[in-house]
C-alpha cells in the first residue's frame, strides 16, 4: 500500500467534511429538511462527472440521535475513501457534531476500489487520526448559505471560532441522481 500519512496532511483543513450531509427520516429540522426526501449533501459536485469530494448521509439513531454517514475522498492518488459514523445536532439552523477517535476507529476505507484489509484499515486509522489531531475532540459547526446555481456554501466554526479557510459548495442530490465520492 502506498504511503499515505504525508497526502493526508491536507485533512485538517476539511475536517468539516467528515461532519455535515444528510439523507433521514422525514420531518428534520432546517438546514437538513430535504434529507427526509432521500436527498444527500454532495461537497464540492462536479455535474459533468457526477462525482463529489464527500457524500454525507443523515439517519435518526435508535435513541433519537441523527446520526452522520460521511464518505470522503481522502487521496485522489491512489484513490482512498474514507467512511465515518458520527452523532450531529442542530442548533441554530447549524449542524454540530464533535469528530473523535471512536469514530475513526471505526471508519472504514476503500483503497484503489477495493475495501481495505483490517492490516490497512489500522494504518489508515492511525494515519487519519495523526492528519486530523488538530481537529479532533473539537465541536464543529456548519451553517450552509445560498450560492450560485441553487447550491449552498458551507460556512464552518470550529469550537466556536470561524474557519473561513473551510469553504465548500454544496449541492442536494438524490442517489438516483449517480453521484459518487471520487477523483
Amino acid at each position: 500500500m502506498p504511503k499515505t500519512t504525508t497526502k493526508l496532511a491536507p485533512l485538517a483543513a476539511s475536517a468539516a467534511l467528515l461532519l455535515p450531509a444528510f439523507a433521514a427520516a422525514g420531518g428534520l429540522p432546517p438546514p437538513i429538511t430535504e434529507a427526509g426526501s432521500g436527498a444527500v449533501q454532495c461537497y464540492a459536485p462536479d455535474p459533468a462527472k457526477k462525482r463529489c469530494e464527500s457524500i454525507g448521509a443523515y439517519a435518526a439513531g435508535p435513541d433519537g440521535a441523527i446520526l452522520n454517514t460521511a464518505t470522503a475522498l481522502l487521496s485522489s492518488s491512489p484513490p482512498l475513501i474514507m467512511t465515518t459514523v458520527s452523532p450531529v445536532v442542530v442548533e441554530n439552523a447549524q449542524v454540530c457534531g464533535t469528530l473523535g477517535e471512536p469514530d475513526i476507529d471505526r471508519a472504514t476505507f476503500v483503497v484503489e476500489g477495493k475495501p481495505a484489509n483490517p492490516s490497512q484499515t489500522l494504518r489508515l486509522q492511525q494515519a487519519v487520526k495523526t492528519a486530523l489531531q488538530s481537529m479532533l475532540g473539537k465541536r464543529i459547526c456548519t451553517a450552509y448559505e445560498p450560492a450560485s446555481e441553487g447550491a449552498l456554501q458551507t460556512k464552518v466554526s470550529v469550537d466556536g471560532a470561524p474557519r473561513p479557510d473551510i469553504v465548500r459548495k454544496v449541492a442536494w442530490v438524490k442517489p438516483a441522481d449517480g453521484y459518487r465520492v471520487g477523483p
